[in-house]
């Protein structure tokens, strides 16, 4: 079985924001892995073609690991052995996302009220997956009280690697992730682990991984729009590069997405936006912008105003958006 490396800072698998397009940007500015956005094992037996799209990584990426979401174990596995023909260094399974499409259905965060099929998931996966398993988790559903018997359980099953978010399932993104029970985990179990949570700054990511003992860090929202915040402090950002990275992640949206690139890009040019002191009406002209090229006058515009700025390279804004951190 392949060895994969899981130390280091990396960008958090989610929902509607960790295509192809912002992992390779992100890979580039020192992410440590790419884990795609999370796919549902249903659709991919049924060999929906918009799933399998989602699935899609440059080998400059790697290691990429595939995350997935299901109930039924026989399907779960089916599914994995399937992806697994795709090549990728892992497959994930994901016991994370609470939203109510997923949850309602006995899948994601919504596993975590039943640790014994957990184990017994993980482990028809590791019998017949050729490739790493992992999966990332909550801290539990309503209450982190049987965190460390479902992370035993995964360990037990012969997972090679697991993540942990610092939040129960019923708090989505309220209250803060509680380190401590990742700690507790940490003294647990041996394989390698991740940790997820309030990661504001690569600065805030060391001193995680030094006080609680984590392999790596997993950050998700503050990355958004702030790539940078995978590099050293030491590399502050001109609004010029911040401007350039904006042109060079639209237009691989647009090469990736088609047609619907530039409509999937406006959340990100929200958070790209952020970096400065827009106007509401620079905020609408550039949300509502119908073409590339007005998307792209309106930034330069906005970046003109500051062009002269240097802007953090770790500091990120952790908002209450709306995204799944998988």
């Amino acid at each position: 079985m392949p060895v994969v490396d899981y130390s280091g800072i990396s960008l958090a698998p989610m929902a509607g924001y960790s295509d192809m397009p912002f992992r390779r940007i992100c890979r580039r500015f020192g992410s440590a892995l790419s884990y795609t956005e999370f796919v549902s094992t249903d659709a991919v037996v049924r060999e929906n073609v918009r799933t399998l799209q989602m699935l899609r990584f440059a080998e400059d990426e790697r290691p990429v690991i595939f995350q997935i979401f299901g109930y039924d174990v026989d399907t779960i596995v089916e599914a994995a052995l399937r992806l697994e023909v795709l090549r990728p260094d892992g497959i994930d399974l994901n016991l994370g996302c609470s939203v109510p499409k997923v949850a309602h259905k006995g899948s994601g965060a919504a596993l975590l009220q039943s640790p014994e099929k957990i184990g017994v998931i993980i482990e028809a996966m590791v019998k017949r997956l050729r490739v790493p398993v992992s999966a990332k988790m909550r801290i539990g559903w309503s209450d982190s009280g049987q965190a460390v018997d479902i992370a035993r359980r995964i360990e037990d099953a012969g997972a090679s690697m697991l993540a942990v978010h610092g939040r129960t399932a019923d708090q989505r993104y309220t209250g803060r992730a509680d380190w401590s029970v990742i700690g507790a985990i940490r003294e647990a179990v041996k394989i390698p682990l991740l940790g997820n949570g309030d990661i504001e700054s690569r600065a805030d990511a060391e001193e995680r991984m030094r006080r609680y003992g984590v392999d790596g860090i997993l950050i998700g929202r503050a990355a958004h729009g702030n790539p940078w915040i995978f590099q050293s402090a030491a590399n502050p950002v001109t609004a010029q590069e911040l401007s350039s990275v904006f042109a060079e992640h639209l237009q691989a949206m647009l090469d990736f997405h088609g047609e619907q690139g530039l409509f999937r890009f406006r959340k990100h040019a929200a958070q790209y936006g952020r970096h400065f002191a827009m106007t509401d009406a620079q905020r609408s002209q550039l949300l509502s912008a119908a073409t590339t090229e007005e998307m792209r006058h309106v930034f330069e515009q906005i970046v003109n105003d500051r062009r002269d700025s240097v802007f953090p390279s770790q500091k990120g804004s952790v908002t209450n958006q709306e995204c799944c951190v998988l």
